[in-house]
């Protein structure tokens, strides 16, 4: 375990995808986001092949750009194309190279009260390969969004009547949406007039979402009581895997992309990282909750992990 002190309250990390040139550098690139901040800032992270030596694992800093908002959601849309939403309902693309970060484009303002005009948190984003984004927001508006593009290519007026806090794509023009009220919403941008499933969980509050790897049709969701439900949504009633994690606010968790299986990690706000597979390293491990353990690779530390992805045998959080 590698820990560094970096002087930013980081509220998100995302792990570079690695292309066949990084892999020949034996190179892994990072980028953090903060909040909370005057001013906050994206920055550049590299740490050479960890599974070398303990030594090679340090972070050395590249690049930072500052910003005028907290970053509250980063993902890659593609090799170099990082996608960044910021509490001042603003999205924005950025060029992410192996040295430094650039500002590609901006779309403002995306999220604003419809009365007052003021800007309202851009809360989420996700991309569907390199073409594609979508953004959610405390306006209650999910909008689709094309690189490249300065209008949305659709917007979704009123996707939730609560806070919505996650996104990700199950597939082309179908996204999975959820809210602090508990809602689990699948929209299609082809037929955005309403949601193509509308499921519930009562007296819980999503805070964070997950697409299966290889089955976009499983879902994993993540609770602020911290229960994880894993859901199949060509059968969605009730989540197929329920499970209960520390008794704290779950804020990320992520499918690994290449273990056997799919195992999950999760962090929580009280500090610990949980890592969840199945005992018979199982396939079908997400299709019920016997098999499932729970392993703390972090304990809790009193302090909020905000953050987790997962690269290979790297976990960043």
């Amino acid at each position: 375990v590698y820990v560094k002190f970096v002087s930013k309250k980081i509220n998100k990390v995302r792990l570079r995808p690695q292309t066949q040139s990084i892999l020949n550098d034996r190179s892994v690139f990072l980028v953090s986001g903060s909040w909370n901040d005057r001013p906050n800032e994206l920055h550049l992270w590299r740490c050479q092949n960890y599974e070398e030596s303990v030594d090679a694992a340090e972070l050395k800093s590249l690049h930072s750009v500052n910003i005028d908002a907290d970053v509250t959601d980063l993902c890659f849309a593609g090799e170099d194309l990082l996608a960044a939403s910021l509490s001042s309902g603003v999205a924005r693309l950025y060029r992410c190279g192996s040295q430094r970060i650039t500002e590609a484009q901006e779309w403002k303002p995306l999220h604003e009260n419809p009365k007052s005009g003021h800007s309202m948190p851009c809360t989420g984003v996700a991309s569907y390969r390199t073409d594609c984004l979508a953004t959610i927001g405390e306006d209650g508006k999910l909008f689709q969004l094309s690189p490249g593009a300065i209008k949305p290519v659709t917007v979704v007026g009123n996707a939730a009547s609560s806070c919505m806090t996650c996104v990700t794509f199950m597939r082309q023009n179908v996204v999975a949406v959820g809210t602090l009220g508990g809602w689990l919403r699948v929209w299609d941008f082809t037929a955005p007039q309403k949601p193509v499933q509308d499921l519930g969980i009562r007296g819980e509050k999503l805070t964070c979402l997950s697409r299966h790897p290889s089955q976009p049709h499983v879902l994993a969701t993540g609770c602020y009581s911290g229960r994880l439900c894993v859901w199949d949504m060509r059968k969605a009633d009730q989540p197929t895997a329920n499970l209960v994690g520390p008794r704290s606010p779950m804020s990320e968790l992520a499918f690994h992309p290449s273990r056997p299986g799919a195992p999950l990690l999760s962090c929580f706000h009280d500090g610990s990282l949980i890592y969840w597979t199945s005992s018979q390293g199982s396939s079908q491990v997400w299709s019920q909750s016997d098999g499932v353990e729970a392993t703390e690779l972090v304990p809790a530390c009193g302090r909020p992990l905000n953050s987790v992805d997962v690269q290979g045998s790297l976990v960043a959080c």
